[in-house]
């Protein structure tokens, strides 16, 4: 089982020991192998780190704790 980063640890933990593992939650992770992709959005990775370079660090902050985080 596997939350965000964890969900990416786990599958590299499945793929490097098939077998091991009899099942797999993923709760907010992506998938790692490409073919579960579009060709654009491969692509488009290539451009994350200008996107993230372009926006101001006092803004990408509250925005990443934004995305991230949940008001009870």
């Amino acid at each position: 089982m596997g939350q965000s980063l964890g969900g990416y640890v786990s599958q590299a933990f499945i793929d490097l020991y098939p077998g091991e593992v009899c099942g797999f939650i993923s709760i907010d992770s992506a998938p790692l192998k490409r073919k579960y992709y579009l060709a654009w959005e491969v692509k488009a990775l290539h451009h994350t780190k200008g996107m993230y370079l372009s926006i101001p660090w006092a803004l990408l902050k509250p925005w990443g704790v934004w995305g991230a985080a949940a008001i009870a």
